[in-house]
């Protein structure tokens, strides 16, 4: 089960995933625990922080120390939330052209919002002007029409 996911799913998953955490938990033979999905969610934000401290301290001390278990485990969730952090922000980055023209409309000022609508309204209202023909154009029409007759 990965605890930290996409935010809608983190949620869901609080509400299913601490619970079945606790159950199994809960459900041992051997050891008798009594836990809830509260404890389960404060503990791992507990060992979370004690991780990323640690990790900072030897990055500052440039010493390498061997890593537990659980801190592998940590490292690994860490590693998987910031990978899911880099992609959300990805496609954030990423300008659909319908957002930016949004954009511009919301951020353009009163007077270019009026000028701009006169514009989109003329352009409806306005037929085609219609092209004046040559004089040449006339002329080879009616040399046609008189050869035909």
């Amino acid at each position: 089960m990965n605890p930290i996911s996409t935010k809608k799913e983190a949620f869901l998953e609080a509400k299913s995933g601490g619970k079945k955490i606790a159950n199994n938990l809960n459900g041992l033979k051997l050891a008798r625990f009594k836990v809830s999905k509260l404890a389960i969610r404060a503990r791992y934000t507990l060992l979370s922080e004690k991780f990323e401290a640690k990790m900072k301290e030897e990055k500052a001390s440039g010493i390498e120390c061997d890593l537990s278990e659980v801190e592998k485990a940590l490292e690994e969730i860490a590693e998987k939330a910031s990978a899911e952090d880099t992609v959300e922000n990805d496609k954030k980055k990423v300008d659909n052209p319908k957002v930016v023209e949004m954009r511009d409309r919301a951020l353009e000022s009163l007077g270019r919002t009026q000028k701009r609508q006169r514009n989109e309204e003329e352009e409806i209202l306005k037929p085609k002007q219609r092209s004046r023909r040559s004089g040449g154009e006339t002329i080879a029409y009616s040399r046609e029409k008189n050869d035909l007759v």
